[in-house]
């Protein structure tokens, strides 16, 4: 007896950003923001990376919860929305 297979794409559907890239407050289109979450490694994690994409002409921002245990608070949220144009999150367990 024959048997069909139909196979689905892990990756699933792309869709195409129709949003502009927010403009940083500097001009400079590649300021990446490095938040953490105050987890054991995670600032190690996240000034390790930082020092590198420094070195490659990234300007960069660094920022802090808190705490671990509780979410970032809306405004620390906006203010790098405001200063970054990507953002990096690492929680380092």
């Amino acid at each position: 007896m024959e048997q069909t297979w139909e196979l689905l794409s892990p990756v699933g559907v792309q869709k195409q950003h129709t949003h502009a890239r927010p403009k940083a407050a500097a001009g400079n289109e590649r300021i990446v923001g490095f938040l953490s979450n105050r987890k054991p490694n995670a600032s190690l994690l996240l000034t390790t990376l930082r020092a590198r994409l420094q070195e490659r002409g990234y300007e960069t921002r660094f920022y802090e919860k808190l705490n671990a245990a509780t979410p970032a608070a809306g405004e620390l949220l906006a203010r790098i929305a405001k200063e970054c144009t990507s953002v990096i999150v690492a929680s380092g367990d």
